[in-house]
């Protein structure tokens, strides 16, 4: 019979922290070799290599605390990759094919808009909200 302290291999049976740390674990692997997927190649296989011996340095770490804080280091080194990754994307790279001018862009003037045209009329009393929206000149707004 299998008791809830035991697994059929013999040996503790895993607590739930277990298993929700791997799977955090699991997930900041695959966020860093997704940050690194724009490196070139060989680059690219050597940062690969440093992050999965690292990980493999702490893979058999048992101490939740201990886990939790490689996960925050882990955390603190994503940033670094990313500006690695960011550094090394920003320069420009030269490419095989030329590059096409950019189109024009459209000219947008703003004269002559509804906004610039005069009140239906200018007489306060006649007009006492203009039809456009524009504030009035006249009481409210002569206080």
């Amino acid at each position: 019979m299998v008791t809830p302290t035991s697994r059929v291999g013999g040996g503790a049976a895993l607590s739930f922290a277990y298993f929700v740390n791997r799977s955090q674990v699991l997930k900041q692997y695959r966020l860093f070799l997704r940050e690194i997927r724009p490196l070139a190649r060989d680059t690219r296989l050597e940062v690969q290599h440093t992050i999965r011996a690292k990980f493999d340095a702490t893979r058999h770490e048992t101490n939740p605390t201990e886990v939790k804080r490689h996960l925050a280091y882990g955390h603190s080194q994503m940033q670094h990759v990313r500006e690695l990754v960011n550094s090394v994307s920003s320069t420009p790279m030269k490419s095989s094919r030329p590059s096409s001018p950019a189109p024009p862009k459209p000219s947008v003037s703003l004269a002559g808009t509804w906004t610039d045209a005069p009140a239906a009329a200018d007489d306060v009393n006649e007009s006492q909200e203009d039809i456009k929206g524009r504030v009035g000149k006249g009481w409210p707004w002569s206080r």
